[in-house]
């Protein structure tokens, strides 16, 4: 290189921007240049402005270093900067504290491994750093104090269940001792943890109680169940008795009578043995084997004169019996009584031939004017039902064509007449109710939702067209008394534990998010409250 050339290289390096790379090759060139340089040149005077523009050139080079410098410094102050705002957003929503603990850790390991930052921001994000997990580790405290009450909480009430448990141990009533251990063993399962060295011997102290009790209820069962056993066996051998008496043939009325003594012992043996294994079997078994001894004693009497006089009186005070029932209009029992009366009257046989037709005529005639009675009853009701579904039809595309206007009260009040208007309307047939009511549930709902109604309102509203499809229905309404009463409940006891844990906090931590949270859900529970019981005043 000439000098010329050294002079416009070390001009460009210094005035031009030029990267790191070109500043390092250029720099490298003058070195080379200035170790062959000859003092004794002609060209002194150039030599000497090359000399004096290394000075400027030594400045760039510490330009360039200082710019790559504070370009690192800025990766890593936006690092840190990403630290601290995931440690804050830990501190904040994260509730699980070994999660919590894991996340720190991992947050920490980064923030030691960033590398440095410049001077005038390390003071405030050290400072922002340090504060936090200051925090973190206050907050994780704080945990630790409620997580202890719980677990002292569950030990006392553990320790009552152990109590409870030796007490039962002392009942001397089988039946009650099983039930109460049953119940004290399914509360200690929904007790939550302890702390561990006082559970294995609250744990110990609680089963050996219960085991106790348990042993003395399954040798009681034990000895019912060989018992019980042992009148399985008597009540086979009385069955097979009546069955041996049912088989063998009489003709004389003598003998029919002594065996019909000899059955009615064995009932009355039967009676006295009591509860057994297979019971409704053997019973069944036993009435079947009487049943079959009667059936035949019956058939024999059949062949013997007055028979036909005897079943003609009985018929005839069927008849009178059935002759009651025109007034009658409670269907569902009048019906299962008069069918019960027509099974009997099939059961006491055939009268003489010039009787039959007349009373079976006359019976069926009283029987046949009850159950017309019934089938215009039900046919004006289900004239009726088939009006209302109708009503209901015409409210769904009335619904189906109705458009929500600019009012929103308005459409409101309008969506309300509907509902008023549907909850008027009577019943419809029973195997359209539930599709018509779900087409109507649906269209309502729909329009809350576009109408954006929500909280208690929408609730009430769709609560009172549930409680006119149950209205007809007392159980039905009962059990969602008792749903709503248990809801409730619960929500209160939820309220009281909120509230007891609200006393692990001090005075001036009116800040401290946890508060906050806990505060907010005793809020929105008393919300809850107030609705279901509004709801509970509409059941």
């Amino acid at each position: 290189m000439t000098r010329a050339d050294v002079l416009g290289l070390l001009t460009e390096l210094i005035e031009e921007e030029v990267s790191r790379e070109e500043f390092e090759k250029g720099e490298l060139a003058i070195k080379i240049f200035m170790s062959s340089l000859n003092t004794e040149s002609e060209d002194a005077e150039l030599d000497s402005l090359i000399i004096d523009l290394l000075d400027s050139l030594e400045d760039k080079k510490s330009d360039l270093k200082r710019a790559e410098v504070e370009k690192i410094w800025a990766a890593n102050l936006i690092e840190k900067e990403k630290v601290i705002e995931d440690l804050r957003s830990l501190i904040q929503d994260e509730e699980n504290i070994g999660k919590a603990f894991n996340q720190f850790n991992d947050l920490r390991d980064s923030w030691e491994a960033i590398g440095e930052i410049s001077q005038d921001q390390y003071s405030r994000v050290q400072t922002e750093f340090s504060r936090l997990r200051e925090t973190f580790f206050y907050n994780i405290a704080i945990y630790k104090e409620l997580a202890d009450h719980d677990k002292k909480v569950n030990l006392r009430l553990k320790n009552e269940l152990v109590e409870k448990a030796k007490a039962i141990s002392t009942e001397k009533n089988i039946q009650t001792a099983d039930q109460a251990i049953k119940v004290i063993i399914k509360q200690w399962d929904t007790i939550g943890g302890t702390f561990p060295k006082e559970w294995e011997v609250v744990r110990e102290e609680f089963w050996t109680a219960s085991r106790t009790v348990l042993d003395r209820v399954n040798g009681y069962y034990q000895e019912q169940r060989a018992r019980l056993s042992e009148h399985l066996e008597k009540k086979k051998q009385l069955i097979q008795q009546v069955s041996d008496i049912a088989e063998k043939e009489r003709d004389k009325r003598k003998e029919w009578n002594d065996a019909t003594e000899k059955v009615f012992k064995i009932q009355g043996d039967w009676k006295s043995i009591g509860f057994s294994l297979e019971n409704e079997t053997v019973w069944r078994d036993f009435r079947e084997a009487c049943d079959s001894f009667f059936s035949a004693k019956q058939e024999s009497f059949d062949k013997n004169k007055g028979v036909s006089e005897g079943r003609k009186k009985q018929k005839l005070i069927l008849i009178e019996k059935a002759s009651t029932f025109k007034d009658r209009d409670d269907w569902k029992s009048a019906s299962a009584e008069i069918i019960g009366i027509q099974a009997e009257w099939k059961e006491i046989g055939a009268t003489s031939q010039k009787d039959e037709n007349r009373l079976w005529s006359s019976f069926r005639g009283h029987c046949d004017v009850f159950f017309n009675n019934r089938n215009a009853f039900f046919k004006e009701r289900d004239t009726e039902e088939k009006a209302n579904l109708k009503l209901k039809e015409q409210i769904i595309n009335d619904l189906k064509g109705f458009k929500p206007s600019t009012n929103r009260s308005k459409d409101i009040e309008t969506i309300r007449s509907f509902s008023e208007t549907w909850n008027g309307i009577g019943h419809v047939p029973f195997k359209v109710k539930d599709k018509v009511y779900k087409v109507y549930h649906e269209l309502i709902d729909g329009f809350y939702t576009s109408m954006k109604i929500e909280g208690q309102e929408r609730s009430k509203q769709m609560f009172q067209g549930k409680m006119e499809s149950l209205k007809d229905d007392p159980r039905a309404l009962n059990r969602e008394k008792d749903n709503l009463r248990s809801d409730i409940k619960k929500l209160q006891d939820d309220i009281r534990q909120y509230e007891n844990n609200l006393g692990f906090f001090n005075a001036y931590q009116d800040d401290n998010p946890l508060k906050k949270e806990v505060e907010r859900k005793i809020a929105k529970n008393k919300e809850k409250v107030i609705e279901l019981r509004n709801l509970l005043k509409l059941v």
